[in-house]
């Protein structure tokens, strides 16, 4: 009855390599993870400083331009959000591709190296 459970999300250890160590197994999914979330953050942190530092700007030279730099930081804040927005929803839409492709990585690691050691 087990076998036919479907494999989670975050686990990138095929069933054919659960005779792995219980902390390679840890260590790989980890790796996974943060490979899954790595496109995100560097899609997230640019946008974040981006908007960090037009806020900086504008506060720091709010006193002394007017209209017209509040106004171009404004510009450069909404931008940022909507570029972000955009990627993020890209990213979003081949996160499955993108997961396979690490699950192969992952499998092909426990082939080529793991495996044939632990045998």
């Amino acid at each position: 009855m087990q076998d036919n459970a479907p494999n989670p999300v975050w686990n990138f250890i095929d069933p054919a390599h659960t005779g792995l160590p219980r902390s390679l197994q840890w260590l790989l999914n980890t790796m996974g993870i943060i490979a899954l979330a790595g496109p995100y953050l560097a899609v997230l942190a640019p946008c974040f400083f981006v908007v960090w530092g037009a806020n900086e700007f504008q506060t720091l030279f709010a006193t002394t331009a007017w209209g017209t730099f509040a106004a171009l930081m404004a510009m450069i804040k909404v931008g940022a959000t909507m570029c972000a927005i955009e990627m993020l929803f890209a990213l979003y839409c081949i996160r499955h591709e993108y997961a396979q492709e690490l699950r192969s990585i992952v499998y092909e690691a426990c082939e080529e190296f793991f495996y044939p050691w632990l045998h």
